[in-house]
């Protein structure tokens, strides 16, 4: 599979095979998946991040190549001279001429829109019957899966190049705000290897099926870093002290800076380790059978057991744990385990020929936080045989992820825009557009369990006028409370933002209050933003679902089928209590927690088969939404809402099968047949389309299986 733009192209290569005899199966499957790179740069829609001329944000980044510099003498911020007006990797952003200037830098031309990959699967299966009520199962799973993601140069600020540095254009000391653009892309490897193994007994018991298995698993995660900057070792070569025999500067200035490897070298480095591994043993046993008699038939159950432990470790190399690299503020190493012991017990109950009452309920008990019942009740009514009234209820409880609690934390750069605490007192240009701080990025051991409660009413329909034909509908709910967000995620982080004490905000780091300040009555200027994960208060989400199935057999034209899903968002409520952050609001038709909501969804897709030929068509259709960033109009959002327009794809595919080649088949298709772009959306500086919005624009694909 290939784009028609000639990137991106797809590889994927299937083998399954199997033996037998009367007791003995024996199966397993070989599967490789391979998949090229897409550079953002090579797609319109996500080449730059200057959104200015859609009605969007300026996401261009200050930290540039050529700099952004500030002289510590003089007390003035200035781009380098080399820094163009306007081109498409840079621009110059000049606030008060020769005193509050901005080299600014488009780092999507260096980002990728579609990471290069790779995937290695291997399963293998057996069965085996001692008797015929007494059979063993194993099962062994093993993939590997290796990414590479492709990224700007690093950013680098706090830096000091001396007055006596050959190339510094000013004689005076000052600090950048740049990228060493010469050494190449940053990126990070990542390899995750996983697998699974299984094996167990089961049986007949009296009339009762029984099984007993055990299972490990692991997944191990190791990434490393590609050209990540050395701070000091960056920092020497600045002072001159750089290259092998340490007497080498390193040029940060110019449109285009060209150092020697020599120097290069010694601050570069590639290889660092970050490495994860999850585990988790489970021990499970199930009992299922019929016994006694009701109008309707005998009540079917089933009873279970099982024992769980699970456990995450991380650790890294020196450089990363201890802060080393630029842009790392390091972190200490991660051991934390878990047990999980669970007894549910299900029940179905046919009170009549017409109704069927399912009752559940399950029993968790977790080392580390307490235990928890939850029960689900369902009801299945068919009050004449084409019809089927059903509903269901239960309960949820979900436990922060070790990731949620225990992320060992990072340190990054982000944009905040308007502070409301201070750009109505000061009107300052960087209080009221916003500015760059840094990120600090942590869990939260202090997270509580998100509890859950379910609710679905829905009805089922084969029409006797219309064989083949089936019509469900059903309405559903879903609430959460204590549900787990990100504190920098939207709808979360403005909320936080324009409704805590600015003085006392946890998520917002200030500086000291400036005797102006005080006078004005207002906090500090913002140096740091906390993104990490807290308890919200509810969130509380329905809608509908509509499917439509029907399949036509004809003797002499084939069979023809068609099917029409449709999902109507009527509710998306989030609401927190932090404090004094008391907020609620529907983002059904809009965005929150990073994902776009649509309130239309819908799929349409045809078929036709006869003999040897096939064909399918499917129409994937998303609804328009309101963009969380107003229209923007000269850097400043105004109170006219941004609409992002709806959203149709269609794929296509023939096939055909070669008798005379054992069944083989050959597959023809294309994805997104009409190249269909991505609607115009003014928010996201990395530009990546929703998972609905396909960037990559149409894709032609062939594939052959071969049966043996």
């Amino acid at each position: 599979m290939t784009t028609t733009e000639g990137d991106g192209a797809e590889w994927d290569i299937n083998a399954s095979g199997g033996w037998s005899n009367e007791s003995t199966r024996i199966s397993g499957t070989l599967s490789y998946f391979e998949r090229d790179v897409i550079y953002k740069r090579d797609r319109d829609f996500s080449s730059d991040v200057d959104l200015s001329d859609i009605g969007g944000f300026n996401g261009r980044s200050t930290f540039s190549s050529p700099p952004t510099i500030d002289l510590l003498e003089s007390g003035v911020r200035l781009a380098d001279p080399e820094c163009p007006k306007q081109n498409i990797v840079n621009s110059r952003l000049v606030i008060v001429p020769g005193a509050l200037e901005f080299c600014r830098f488009n780092f999507a031309q260096f980002m990728t829109q579609q990471n290069p990959s790779d995937r290695l699967g291997l399963t293998v299966s057996l069965d085996h019957d001692f008797h015929s009520e007494l059979s063993l199962f194993a099962e062994f799973l093993y993939s590997r899966n290796d990414t590479r993601s492709v990224m700007a140069p690093t950013p680098l600020f706090g830096f000091t190049v001396p007055e006596n540095h050959p190339d510094n254009p000013f004689g005076e000391d000052l600090l950048i705000r740049g990228r060493t653009l010469d050494t190449g892309n940053r990126g990070f490897n990542t390899e995750v290897t996983t697998w699974r193994a299984l094996t167990g007994i089961r049986g007949l018991l009296g009339g009762w099926e029984w099984e007993a298995a055990v299972m490990q698993s692991e997944s191990e995660s190791d990434r490393s870093q590609v050209n990540a900057v050395l701070n000091a070792e960056f920092q020497d070569a600045l002072n001159g002290l750089g290259g092998p025999n340490g007497d080498q500067f390193y040029n940060p200035f110019g449109l285009n800076p060209q150092n020697s490897s020599a120097v290069i070298d010694q601050f570069l480095i590639s290889g660092t380790h970050d490495v994860r591994t999850t585990k988790e043993l489970t021990a499970d046993f199930q009992l299922t059978g019929n016994f006694w008699n009701l109008p309707g038939g005998p009540v079917g159950a089933a009873f279970g057991a099982q024992a769980r432990r699970q456990s995450l470790k991380q650790d890294a190399d020196e450089e990363e744990r201890t802060g080393k690299i630029a842009g790392s503020s390091g972190f200490e190493p991660i051991n934390v385990d878990r047990d999980i012991f669970s007894v549910f017990a299900e029940l179905l109950l046919p009170l009549h020929k017409t109704i069927d009452l399912q009752l559940a309920l399950r029993l968790d008990d977790y080392s580390n936080f307490g235990s928890t019942t939850n029960p689900k009740i369902g009801l299945g009514w068919r009050p004449v045989k084409p019809l089927l009234v059903r509903a269901t209820w239960g309960t949820s409880f979900r436990p922060p992820t070790f990731r949620e609690l225990h992320d060992p934390g990072a340190e990054s750069f982000g944009f905040v825009f308007e502070d409301p605490h201070r750009c109505p007192a000061t009107g300052d240009f960087f209080d009221c557009f916003g500015r760059l701080v840094e990120v600090e990025i942590k869990g939260n051991p202090d997270l509580e369990p998100d509890e859950g409660e379910t609710m679905l009413l829905g009805v089922a329909w084969e029409p006797a006028f219309a064989p083949g034909s089936i019509l469900s509908l059903d309405f559903w709910q879903i609430e959460h409370d204590k549900r787990v967000f990100n504190s920098g995620g939207f709808p979360v982080a403005g909320i936080l933002f324009a409704l805590l004490d600015p003085f006392t905000n946890p998520f917002m780091i200030r500086a000291p209050q400036t005797p102006e300040d005080i006078a004005l009555g207002i906090p500090g200027v913002i140096v740091k933003q906390v993104d990490t994960f807290i308890n919200g208060d509810t969130l509380k989400t329905n809608g509908i679902d509509f499917d439509l199935d029907y399949v036509k057999n004809t003797a002499r034209s084939g069979t023809f089928s068609a099917s029409l899903s449709y999902t109507y968002l009527n509710e998306y409520l989030i609401g927190t209590d932090f404090r004094e952050a008391v907020f609620e609001d529907d983002f059904a038709g809009g965005l929150a927690v990073s994902n776009a909501l649509p309130r239309h969804r819908a799929k349409l897709r045809v078929g036709w088969d006869r003999n040897a030929h096939g064909f399918s068509a499917l129409i994937a259709y998303a609804g328009e939404y309101q963009s969380p960033v107003n229209l923007v109009v000269g850097g400043r959002q105004t109170d006219t809402p941004f609409i992002v327009d709806d959203y149709m794809q269609l794929d296509l595919q023939y096939r055909y099968e070669f008798e005379s080649l054992n069944g083989g088949m050959l597959r023809i298709g294309c994805r997104n047949c009409t190249d269909a772009d991505p609607p115009v959306f003014n928010y996201g500086v990395d530009r990546s389309t929703e998972a609905f919005h396909d960037g990559r624009g149409a894709m032609v694909y062939l594939r052959w299986s071969q049966p043996f």
